[in-house]
């Protein structure tokens, strides 16, 4: 049962008619101006930034109206079954009477409807009923007969129909390639305070300028990425929104100091050798690399010779920028800060849930009763 203020969003595809827009619409009970309510979405193909409700509405009248008169003549031979109901009607099943004439001939629809009706000699009044009203709504219509019969009429149409798909692919994008940094220095020695800033980038900056969704979030400024971990198509400076692009968190660069560092797979490869040596040689090193798993549930086996703990401000910005759902009271906390200058958390959220696809966990979870109390909060101080 959906809550009374509950809000549905109803998709529009090209050529949607009224029965299925009212179908999809339905589950919809209580809609109403203080109810529930509907949101109408859908492609540039359907809609433009100038399109309203009434033009929508016209358009899926306007489809239907389409429909119905291209169906006028599958329609008259249902009302002439009905017509003739019970007296069955004697129709040849051969293959090959049904097949013996696939030449189809174009004639005005009002010219065919007086054939049918002279071709009729009983139950006159009910079909010429149907004859009119027929002519009445598709006048000007042009219909093709032939000597198919309706099965095969149907099949050929779906063959037709199957041929003239067209499949919408997404624009083919480059893989952005790549670098080399210094690899050695991230691990070995007190030379890797150059490499923020320059290899290393808060995930604060780079949200602002690639993922508009996040950018009101305000993320742990202890908490970095390198470029290859960001940096995914060729065309990423010229893009916007990068959500759809990015790379899984799995691995992560932990520093004495508490920074975190996200990096990719390539950056992880050319670590991992480095990390090896010194090991081998018993040298120290300034940070430890960890996978996602360790960070969750520590006492997990992680590369380093000292695990530099995670703190919850660093660790909570992680657990949402990789979509989890699950926090602790501790975490909320730190969440309350993060979210001090959202204006919308919920819708936020969702986006963010929606694009890393986890949205259907966020129903009944740790992170929605949060965003609920959120909300609950700014009512209550507004009333105040």
């Amino acid at each position: 049962k959906l809550k009374r203020d509950a809000r549905a969003l109803v998709t529009l595809e090209p050529k949607l008619t009224k029965d299925k827009f009212l179908q999809g619409c339905a589950r919809m009970r209580r809609l109403h101006p203080d109810g529930q309510k509907l949101v109408l979405a859908g492609t540039s193909e359907v809609v433009s930034s100038a399109s309203t409700v009434k033009s929508v509405l016209e358009m899926i009248v306007h489809n239907t109206v389409l429909v119905v008169r291209k169906a006028l003549p599958t329609y008259l031979d249902h009302g002439r079954n009905f017509a003739s109901f019970p007296k069955p009607i004697d129709i040849p099943v051969s293959l090959e009477y049904m097949y013996r004439g696939a030449v189809c001939r174009t004639k005005d629809f009002c010219e065919y409807l007086n054939a049918q009706q002279e071709m009729e000699t009983e139950e006159e009044q009910q079909y010429t009923e149907i004859i009119k009203y027929c002519k009445a709504i598709g006048d000007g219509l042009i219909v093709q007969t032939g000597g198919l019969g309706e099965e095969c009429e149907r099949e050929l149409e779906e063959e037709e129909e199957e041929e003239n798909e067209q499949e919408v692919e997404m624009v083919q994008k480059d893989p952005f390639k790549q670098v080399q940094w210094n690899f050695l220095g991230s691990l070995v020695g007190s030379n890797h305070a150059p490499l923020f800033g320059s290899v290393f980038h808060s995930v604060q900056s780079v949200v602002r300028d690639t993922l508009p969704d996040l950018e009101e979030i305000q993320w742990s400024s202890k908490l970095y990425c390198t470029g290859n971990f960001w940096k995914t198509i060729m065309d990423s400076n010229s893009c916007r929104d990068m959500s759809l692009y990015l790379r899984p968190v799995n691995s992560m660069l932990v520093f004495r100091d508490g920074s975190v560092v996200l990096i990719s797979l390539f950056d992880l490869e050319n670590l991992l050798p480095h990390w090896w040596k010194a090991r081998e040689s018993g040298t120290s090193c300034c940070s430890s690399i960890l996978q996602l798993s360790r960070v969750l549930k520590p006492g997990q086996p992680s590369f380093a010779f000292e695990t530099y703990e995670i703190s919850v401000e660093v660790l909570t910005s992680i657990k949402l920028f990789c979509g989890m759902v699950d926090y602790s009271d501790e975490d909320k906390q730190v969440m309350s800060k993060m979210f001090a200058t959202v204006s919308k958390p919920r819708s936020v959220v969702e986006t963010w849930l929606m694009k890393r696809q986890h949205l259907p966990h966020f129903d009944r979870s740790d992170l929605e009763e949060f965003c609920d109390s959120i909300i609950t909060e700014k009512i209550n101080r507004r009333r105040e």
